[in-house]
């Protein structure tokens, strides 16, 4: 999984697994505690892997993956906004996986690409 931070507490990661498994998700880190996160809908691929992906099954899915990582290090993060290509995947577990990667690498102190 390739894992960028583009400075400002934005971090990008993409997942490419193939066969339809790939994913692409942006996540913004607040220093303070958000209310709600912001989804925000990036340019759609000209060629997708889905007709259009769920906001609703995206933020289960993030804030499932903010809930792991919290449950398992004990350290709160705030995300502030999320970005998503809305005819990316439909497997909605790689945007899981994908945030809880993110926070991983910032809690270990982890390289980015």
């Amino acid at each position: 999984m390739r894992i960028y931070n583009n400075g400002d507490n934005i971090y990008t990661g993409a997942l490419q697994c193939g066969g339809g498994f790939d994913a692409y998700l942006q996540i913004e880190l607040s220093d303070i505690e958000v209310k709600s996160i912001q989804f925000i809908k990036l340019k759609a691929m000209n060629v997708g892997l889905s007709s259009v992906v769920s906001v609703d099954k995206i933020k289960e899915s993030v804030e499932l993956a903010l809930q792991s990582f919290i449950n398992k290090t004990g350290k709160i993060y705030f995300i502030k906004t999320v970005s998503y290509i809305p005819n990316d995947s439909t497997h909605y577990h790689l945007y899981s996986r994908i945030v809880y990667e993110i926070l991983n690498r910032i809690y270990t102190n982890s390289k980015f690409n």
